[in-house]
């Protein structure tokens, strides 16, 4: 399309003109006159013959400088205006249904899945505190019992019984255990024996002779041993 500018309007009406049909132009034209910046691109010839005459140029395409046309562009919008006035408050939109959540059943079934998994391990680590406070209430037992059995016990006695068991080893200590009940009856039996010594002496004490003693009959007598002191097993 061109447009010729002849009268003294010049370049401006010419353009006013072209805006104008681009108005009415169909929108099915093969080259759009609107380039990829928002712009109108067209060529206006300066000089000569046809000077003032103005042709859109379509894209890719540049003017012909042997037409002495030069290149010019408007903007399709004008410059943004200033802000309007701010509109009045609309009315309130009408109340939602009662008892909506927001929330989808997929994901509350999701939520009462992972609450049920973690009922099941709060139930999983009460069992295991219980199982760990049976325990340590059976080891305060055993340690009670021990304070009970190593009460009166000083160091110094554990220091003497370390001392003997020094170099002693696993074999003898079983070894003496083993004899242990022999041990105890031969202490019985000393105990025995001492009693029946001390009775002994005391019966040859109170022997006396009946009867008349003939003349130069001599009785040596021993003198007896002292009587025994009572004997008890040491405690094992």
């Amino acid at each position: 399309m061109k447009v010729n500018s002849g009268s003294g309007m010049g370049a401006v009406a010419a353009i006013v003109a072209l805006i104008s049909a681009l108005g009415l132009a169909s929108t099915a034209s093969a080259a759009a006159p609107v380039g990829a910046d928002g712009s109108i691109h067209g060529c206006y010839v300066a000089k000569g013959k046809h000077k003032g005459s103005l042709r859109l140029l379509p894209a890719g395409k540049r003017c012909k400088r042997k037409r002495h046309e030069k290149p010019i562009a408007w903007g399709v919008r004008g410059p943004q205006g200033t802000p309007g006035a701010q509109g009045e408050q609309g009315t309130q939109g009408p109340q939602g249904p009662a008892g909506a959540s927001g929330i989808s059943s997929e994901q509350l079934s999701a939520l009462i899945d992972r609450i049920n998994q973690q009922d099941a391990t709060i139930a999983s680590l009460t069992a295991t505190i219980d199982g760990l406070t049976t325990t340590v209430d059976s080891l305060l037992a055993q340690v009670a019992a021990l304070n009970g059995v190593l009460g009166g016990i000083t160091n110094a006695d554990l220091t003497g019984v370390v001392a003997k068991l020094d170099g002693v080893s696993h074999a003898d200590l079983l070894s003496t255990v083993a004899a242990l009940p022999a041990l105890t009856a031969v202490c019985g039996q000393t105990s025995a024996l001492t009693t029946r010594s001390n009775d002994l002496g005391g019966a040859i004490t109170g022997l006396a002779l009946a009867g008349t003693i003939p003349v130069g009959l001599l009785i040596d007598i021993p003198a007896l041993p002292a009587a025994l002191s009572a004997f008890s097993c040491p405690a094992f």
